[in-house]
């Protein structure tokens, strides 16, 4: 299990604290990632609510409920392709 926030990575899965499913990574930035998830807006998710980063998933510190809670910034373009492309780097 590696704990560095560094390590989110495009195309990664992200659960909640109870392990249920969020989304997928779909770009990360300086202080922040993007998930996209199912039937929803993409929602940037700040680094610092991440419990932890393993080696095939980003586990967050809250449960799915809180995250719907809290007002961080969504994505107002979904759906985006999922074959889109492109680097992790998405932009500011």
């Amino acid at each position: 299990m590696r704990e560095h926030r560094a390590d989110i990575h495009r195309g990664v899965p992200v659960v909640d604290s109870d392990g249920r499913g969020v989304g997928i990574v779909a770009g990360v930035r300086e202080d922040d990632f993007l998930v996209h998830r199912p039937e929803a807006f993409g929602i940037y998710i700040p680094k610092d609510a991440v419990a932890r980063v393993e080696i095939d998933r980003v586990v967050l510190a809250a449960g799915v409920t809180d995250i719907e809670r809290e007002n961080w910034p969504r994505e107002l373009g979904w759906p985006v392709s999922a074959g889109a492309g492109g680097a992790d780097e998405i932009p500011s």
